[in-house]
């Protein structure tokens, strides 16, 4: 973090408590200084349930999930997840990568390109299928299901 510059700036503007209090251990000025709370305008998401999940994907009865859930950006590292996947799968067949969020349409076929090369047969269960909370289903990659 940038202190110097967190210090002349007017204020700080937090989205928590917690990051407050973070920012506040990490140096005790970032404590005294002026901010402002502003938490993000996101409703909050309900709970999800497994079991209808599960049911909706029956090919993934018996297997153990892997999620990554954010938006799928180049900076996000995907490529390594899917290689480090690709070799967990050598040794645990019954494990699935579950990749979620909205991307560039160029760049998550060129994951799901790079994920069916490494995994032999991967391939995607829904493409932008929406969920009941209208969030993207972005990825499903797994081998046998």
């Amino acid at each position: 973090m940038e202190v110097p510059i967190l210090l002349n700036a007017a204020a700080i503007h937090y989205t928590s408590d917690t990051e407050r209090n973070e920012a506040a251990e990490l140096n005790s000025q970032l404590a005294e200084h002026e901010s402002a709370l502003i938490s993000l305008p996101i409703a909050q998401a309900g709970r999800g349930d497994a079991a209808v999940f599960r049911a909706r994907y029956p090919g993934l009865k018996n297997h153990r999930l892997i999620l990554f859930l954010s938006r799928i950006h180049p900076m996000k590292g995907l490529e390594l997840l899917i290689d480090a996947f690709a070799r967990l799968r050598e040794k645990k067949k019954d494990v699935v990568l579950v990749i979620a969020g909205d991307g560039e349409k160029a760049y998550v076929r060129k994951l799901r390109e790079r994920s069916r090369r490494l995994q032999h047969g991967a391939r995607s269960l829904e493409r932008g299928e929406e969920d009941k909370e209208g969030r993207k289903i972005a990825e499903l990659f797994g081998r046998g299901i």
